[in-house]
């Protein structure tokens, strides 16, 4: 149930910045804009109604991973760098 609250605030918080931007002039592109499901409970959430793991996303740089650490098995979010751009700055 906690996730549906999760994803109404997330829906409320992209209706207000739509909004928001459109007073500017600007408006959000809708195929690089999206919400995903990622947190502490993304992967318990997901595992319960039958959905594969948690999306990952690029942003400033690096790619934002849900995680378990191995030590303890606690939740944890992995940065590893972009992969296109570590590729192309080894090139």
């Amino acid at each position: 149930m906690a996730c549906f609250q999760y994803r109404g605030e997330g829906q409320r918080f992209w209706r207000e910045l739509s909004e928001r931007l459109e007073r500017f002039g600007l408006k959000l592109h809708p195929q690089k804009t999206r919400l995903i499901e990622f947190g502490r409970f993304a992967r318990s959430n997901r595992k319960a109604r039958g959905e594969g793991k948690p999306e990952s996303f690029d942003f400033l740089g690096f790619t934002h991973v849900c995680v378990c650490r191995r030590s303890d098995g606690r939740f944890t979010v992995r940065r590893p760098t972009i992969a296109k751009r570590q590729r192309k700055k080894l090139k």
